[in-house]
């Protein structure tokens, strides 16, 4: 038995179907990863989203990814979909997205450069705000991310601004309340986790911890029951001063 494949490690030059150069890694999750390249032909460069083998049916993954993103096409945190193709890695047959290549860095990456590798208070905020409003849009078209984590949003400052994307969906079909629900308690853990985690939740504002509420699920649930709470929560709460 294969053992199960859990990174695909492209080298930057790696040439998929005589088409596109690996570039680097900008991301990954429980389904697969995704790679920056560029199109040989127009030397444009793309998205690809490259599915582990032996997890569930890949081909009917990649229709099922296919549609959502068509679904999502005029939603501002979705990558727009191209087509699918495949490629040959260690004698096994992968399946790949080919997408649109947005301009940003991982949240993680961009995290690192900040003193202690966190986010200040203010800026955290506004890119959980950017996130919130994309899943706003996401959500009132009955589907959700379900693997929201600082390698799966990229994050490109605009002036006072962050322009956000969602990169590795977790589609399991249309959401539920409770798929919708796990998508708020992701964006809570993401605030907690840019912000520096437990080392300094202590001494973070109390917008933060009121949106992170000790990242307990049910305290979350029944402050933040819908993506919509959390924005009117953000767009209207008191901070009582300046948050730096």
């Amino acid at each position: 038995m294969r053992a199960r494949l859990e990174s695909f490690q492209l080298k930057p030059g790696r040439i998929l179907n005589g088409k596109y150069v690996v570039e680097n890694r900008i991301g990954g999750g429980i389904e697969g990863e995704v790679y920056k390249v560029r199109d040989k032909k127009t030397g444009l460069h793309r998205a690809v989203k490259a599915f582990f083998p032996g997890n569930g049916d890949v081909e009917k993954t990649i229709a099922r990814n296919a549609r959502l993103l068509d679904r999502l096409k005029k939603c501002p945190i979705v990558i727009h979909y191209h087509h699918a193709e495949s490629f040959r890695f260690r004698r096994q047959t992968i399946h790949y997205l080919v997408s649109e290549y947005v301009q940003g860095e991982s949240l993680s990456t961009f995290c690192e450069r900040y003193p202690g590798k966190r986010m200040r208070p203010f800026a955290a905020l506004h890119v959980i705000h950017s996130l919130c409003k994309g899943l706003e849009v996401i959500h009132a078209a009955g589907e959700y991310h379900g693997d929201i984590h600082a390698d799966n949003v990229l994050v490109e400052p605009k002036g006072i601004f962050y322009d956000i994307k969602l990169v590795d969906f977790h589609d399991r079909g249309r959401a539920k309340a409770k798929e919708k629900l796990y998508d708020i308690y992701e964006v809570a853990r993401l605030l907690y986790d840019i912000t520096g985690g437990g080392a300094h939740y202590a001494k973070q504002p109390e917008i933060i911890k009121g949106l992170c509420r000790g990242l307990r699920r049910d305290l979350i649930r029944k402050r933040f029951p819908t993506i919509s709470h959390v924005i009117k929560y953000l767009e209207t709460r008191d901070t009582g001063g300046p948050i730096v």
